[in-house]
């Protein structure tokens, strides 16, 4: 593993009070190295959000997340206090090269189109990219059991140094719509808005906080989705419907909203094919210098 940049040092020392701050989770620790796609977003000083590893220079997270400039991605983690002293070599410390965040989102409504892909200065090499749900992924009819996983504080709005993961339940399309009709999102419950499909929701969960800002772009997975039985990414974490900084409003646990990415397959699919292409020509040129 490439020795951590001086940043991504300081994080880690930050990570040690979080450490002695945090709360003790009351269910079982999530296995280290069964995600290896699993990413933590950081800047140079501090943890920011969670993202998926979606090609060897790709990190899929939440364009809200990206307001914060993210400087490094921690491809593989799992305990960011932990890590450099018992998984040396079972994750990657890359910086992050620049930011494409979807055009058509508005920061002033973080539930919109909020995705963002981080191109990562070097390719990642020990850690095989999540599946994602292509286009003709339908939305389940009925309730679907899914599982989503991040950083997120566990009784708080920050960060927690352990990944962490909980079983959701993925709700049908109109029980998402009468979920954000309930919690004043009218507008996003239109037949237009529903239509286009572009959000998913999950219910409550008490183990996996949707109001954390850790757990912002945090992947939602269809375990065994994916052809080769992995699992398959459907969607990543903008909010949760109860958020509020406001102690008396906001709820300990919420029900979530996601982007839903079968209906970005065409914009991400066209950010990593530039991607794949700029490699290709850095291998060209390469080649060509050794000639």
């Amino acid at each position: 593993m490439r020795r951590a940049p001086a940043g991504a040092c300081r994080l880690l020392a930050l990570a040690a009070c979080v450490a002695v701050a945090a709360s003790v989770p009351k269910h079982p620790p999530l296995p280290a190295d069964i995600y290896p796609f699993i990413t933590l977003v950081a800047n140079k000083e501090l943890p920011l959000c969670t993202g998926a590893l979606v090609a060897p220079r790709a990190v899929l997270t939440a364009a809200s997340c990206a307001k914060a400039k993210p400087s490094f991605a921690f491809v593989g983690a799992h305990n960011f206090f932990l890590d450099s002293f018992r998984r040396e070599g079972k994750y990657e410390i890359q910086k992050v090269e620049r930011v494409e965040v979807h055009p058509d989102f508005d920061s002033s409504d973080l539930n919109q189109h909020n995705l963002a892909l981080l191109v990562l200065k070097r390719s990642v090499v020990g850690h095989h990219p999540v599946s994602l749900a292509g286009a003709n992924f339908t939305h389940p009819v009925k309730s679907a059991a899914v599982r989503a996983l991040g950083f997120g504080s566990l009784s708080a709005d920050g960060f927690f140094p352990q990944l962490h993961a909980d079983e959701l339940t993925l709700l049908p399309e109109e029980e998402c719509g009468g979920l954000q009709t309930a919690y004043g999102r009218w507008w996003a419950a239109t037949p237009a808005n529903a239509a286009a499909g572009h959000e998913a929701c999950t219910g409550l969960s008490h183990a996996f906080r949707a109001c954390a800002a850790g757990n912002v772009g945090a992947p939602l997975l269809l375990p065994r989705g994916a052809p080769d039985g992995g699992p398959l990414q459907l969607g990543l974490l903008t909010s949760g419907f109860a958020c509020s900084t406001d102690p008396a409003v906001a709820s300990a646990s919420s029900p979530a909203l996601y982007t839903w990415l079968p209906r970005y397959t065409e914009w991400i699919g066209k950010q990593l094919r530039q991607v794949a292409e700029e490699d290709a020509e850095a291998r060209k040129k390469w080649a060509a210098g050794r000639q």
